[in-house]
């Protein structure tokens, strides 16, 4: 969640039944008892980050060629390169540190502050200067300043900045991989029916191709992700993309594997049993909520009816295009 821009008043804030919170005295033992609300980085020492910088792939090259150097009595070529070596690591050494002194006074001007009752009021603290007790208060755009127990109201928390994502966890990205793969895998006993003559493909309308097919699947998951946000909690809008993805990427392959209407040749054998198999998998992994959050099966067979309708559309779309593909 971003953090607030604008100060709030303090005082339209409502009180919490009989929650106090602490006093400034209280607060001040604490802080000095527990500690400051923040993660401390380990500092090394300048001695031992100068040194560092002889250990990389860079200075080992030059170290080497300093130890061949000398080994064949070529003084001149060895000071030189020692030269280099030590210059490239004082450099190095000093751009650091000017980094580093930058990053810090960005990180004192981004403080995060936090609405903390105390002494009965709500005042404005600096997160780093929470203690165990405090009570806080937040808003929809705010920080999440310290681990804390819900007393009362209901949150919702954005952790795509600890997870790295937002839309889809690591763990669902794993499995559609996993699911696309096998479908993917099985063109290779597809089907084929070879052309009565040869062909040249235009690059250009096969780009244009692919482009309105990957927008249409894009604008599609999109919207399977704005009405999930619209009418579900997070994870199981994350659980809806998640099958958006497995089902356009199914559908994809079988608009792609043929220039003509999709039904117009049978898929291999295997290219069916994969797509089937993927389907059933995916979907009751969904409905009985394993290694993701469940959803309702009305909600999986209402996605899967909306991704074939999709694949119609797309398909009435694609062969115009693909006229133009392949030219004698």
């Amino acid at each position: 969640m971003a953090p607030s821009v604008t100060a709030p008043n303090l005082a339209t804030i409502p009180t919490i039944g009989a929650v106090k919170g602490l006093s400034t005295q209280e607060a001040a033992e604490r802080l000095k008892k527990f500690g400051p609300n923040a993660v401390l980085e380990p500092k090394s020492h300048p001695i031992r980050a100068f040194l560092m910088k002889f250990w990389a792939p860079v200075p080992w090259m030059l170290e080497i060629t300093f130890i061949l150097e000398m080994a064949l009595r070529k003084p001149v070529e060895a000071i030189i390169i020692a030269l280099l070596l030590v210059g490239n690591a004082v450099l190095g050494f000093v751009e650091e540190g000017r980094a580093q002194a930058a990053l810090e006074i960005l990180r004192h001007r981004l403080e995060i502050n936090a609405r903390v009752m105390r002494d009965g009021k709500w005042l404005p603290v600096p997160a780093r200067d929470l203690v165990p007790g405090d009570c806080i208060y937040l808003r929809m755009g705010d920080m999440v300043p310290a681990d804390a127990h819900l007393i009362q109201g209901n949150i919702e928390v954005d952790q795509s900045a600890l997870t790295g994502s937002l839309v889809i966890t690591p763990r669902l990205i794993l499995l559609l991989l996993f699911a696309n793969d096998f479908v993917t895998m099985s063109l290779a006993s597809d089907r084929v029916t070879p052309s009565p003559h040869p062909d040249r493909w235009n690059i250009r309308v096969l780009m244009w191709s692919s482009a309105v097919i990957a927008i249409s699947w894009l604008l599609y998951c999109f919207a399977v992700f704005y009405m999930g946000r619209h009418f579900m909690k997070l994870p199981a809008t994350q659980t809806l993309v998640f099958l958006a993805l497995v089902f356009s990427g199914l559908a994809t392959v079988y608009l792609v594997r043929e220039s003509r209407a999709f039904w117009k040749s049978r898929p291999g054998t295997f290219l069916l049993c994969a797509t089937a198999g993927d389907v059933v998998v995916v979907s009751a992994m969904a409905v009985f909520g394993i290694l993701m959050a469940p959803v309702p099966i009305m909600m999986v067979l209402g996605l899967l009816a909306a991704t074939i309708v999709m694949m119609f559309i797309l398909d009435v779309v694609k062969k115009p295009l693909m006229r133009r593909l392949v030219s004698t």
